[in-house]
């Protein structure tokens, strides 16, 4: 997408990349070993690794929501999709958990699906098995009518885009909110109450692709974070020349063996703001740039967190 937008000709290489893709995985069979376990994954368990489909609402435990598949019961406004990452991953748990705080706090009726939730098919889509991710969601749409879903909130940009744009392709239109516009305008209406960082704690935010470039939303994450901290800094490259986290286009599968991992490169522009705290709203994002932050030896110079989880942990009680 960023060379789609910096074309003086104005070529869209991203259709035509995918395209590709679809060709050779449709018509030749021809894929990267790790994509191609992907795809078994996903045909099996309905996520990308091989988590049985019934423990997808294990993070939830004791957590007292409404989950779908074990109640049958209709009787919510909101639908918080979780999607695979945050339901298995035990580092973006912490994120879901996050947001059922502050939907908590707001006193929203929400409920999660559970099991009946599946991979929304983005990975497939975007590595070229279009066959693969159109039968997923054809059996999610399926799942959302028959539930009479009328808004859904997630946290993670790429089923964002699947839900919103994606899915509306497919003729399923309903209202899609990621869940920094949702908690920055619970806090701009005053459905929760946030406290201002006292500390010298010091934040930068990366523009997940799929909810900036892709998206445009670039307003709502920092509206978010500066509600509790004046002490926000740019990174070099941000909003719309943001610079990926390196999961983007099914790589959060496969691995980098040539050149300098994408993902270092981004924890070098975080680090050179002087950031205390590099903020994500995406769990791709946090996936690869927690592992960049580990590798490169940056654990005691720099935090991540997930907008989420800076606000839940700065809620105020009504």
């Amino acid at each position: 997408m960023a060379c789609v937008e910096q074309c003086p000709v104005m070529i869209d290489h991203l259709d035509k990349i995918v395209n590709m893709r679809r060709s050779l995985v449709l018509n030749e069979g021809k894929a990267p070993k790790e994509t191609i376990e992907m795809y078994r994954n996903l045909e099996m368990y309905n996520c990308p690794w091989t988590n049985p489909q019934s423990t997808r609402a294990d993070w939830a435990r004791d957590l007292d929501i409404k989950i779908v598949s074990r109640t049958q019961s209709d009787d919510f406004d909101l639908l918080y999709w979780v999607g695979c990452v945050s339901s298995f991953d035990p580092r973006n748990q912490e994120i879901a958990k996050s947001v059922v705080k502050i939907l908590k706090e707001a006193k929203i009726n929400f409920a999660i699906l559970g099991e009946e939730e599946k991979c929304t098919g983005d990975p497939a889509k975007r590595t070229g098995n279009e066959y693969l991710a159109q039968t997923l969601a054809t059996q999610n749409i399926e799942t959302l009518r028959k539930h009479n879903v009328k808004q859904i909130i997630t946290a993670c940009p790429h089923c964002f885009n699947s839900l919103k744009n994606d899915y509306s392709s497919m003729g399923y239109n309903v209202e899609i909110f990621h869940h920094t516009e949702y908690i920055a305008r619970l806090i701009a209406e005053g459905k929760v109450k946030v406290a201002m960082d006292e500390t010298e704690e010091k934040y930068t935010f990366h523009d997940p692709c799929y909810l900036g470039r892709y998206n445009r939303v670039f307003d709502a994450p920092r509206d978010a974070l500066g509600s509790v901290s004046g002490n926000v800094v740019e990174m070099a490259m941000s909003k719309t020349k943001s610079l990926c986290c390196g999961a983007g286009g099914g790589r959060l599968w496969m691995n980098e063996t040539v050149g300098t991992k994408i993902s270092h490169k981004r924890i070098e522009m975080a680090d050179q703001t002087g950031a205390t705290t590099l903020v994500t709203a995406c769990p791709y994002c946090m996936t690869m740039l927690d592992d960049a932050r580990k590798v490169t030896n940056r654990e005691e110079k720099m935090k991540i967190s997930d907008i989420s989880e800076i606000i839940a942990n700065k809620l105020n009680r009504l």
